[in-house]
């Protein structure tokens, strides 16, 4: 049920805000490891599982998803210098790692380069 609750949001967003709107997020994933951090001038960073190093993504945009409040579900897209497209999709629902107890207080899915990756966000 999670899952299609999850699914139906992102497929909705809408109302672009401007990249310094960007909430400063933790995110994480197990099986495969990987991170994603935005910072207050809406860059994104991610390491692993595509590769060791970490890609900086610019160009960023924030969507709320309709018919929700701000900050429940949203999705933030962002590009880097190759044109690669990084959509980073958080929901405000309890995450657990399923290697720790840590609830984290934010669902992610990451597409990616071809892959969706799911994990936690703080």
């Amino acid at each position: 049920m999670k899952t299609f609750l999850v699914l139906a949001l992102l497929s909705t967003f809408s109302s672009f805000v401007s990249a310094s709107d960007v909430p400063q997020l933790q995110c994480f994933g197990t099986e495969p490891f990987w991170e994603i951090a935005t910072d207050s001038q809406g860059f994104l960073s991610i390491s692993g599982p595509l590769s060791d190093a970490k890609k900086f993504y610019a160009k960023t945009t924030l969507r709320n998803a309709e018919g929700t409040t701000a900050g429940f579900a949203f999705q933030i897209e962002a590009e880097d210098q190759a044109h690669n497209i990084l959509k980073l999709n958080i929901v405000k629902a309890d995450c657990n790692d399923g290697m720790s107890d840590n609830i984290y207080p934010y669902t992610a899915l990451v597409d990616v380069e071809g892959k969706i990756l799911s994990g936690c966000c703080n």
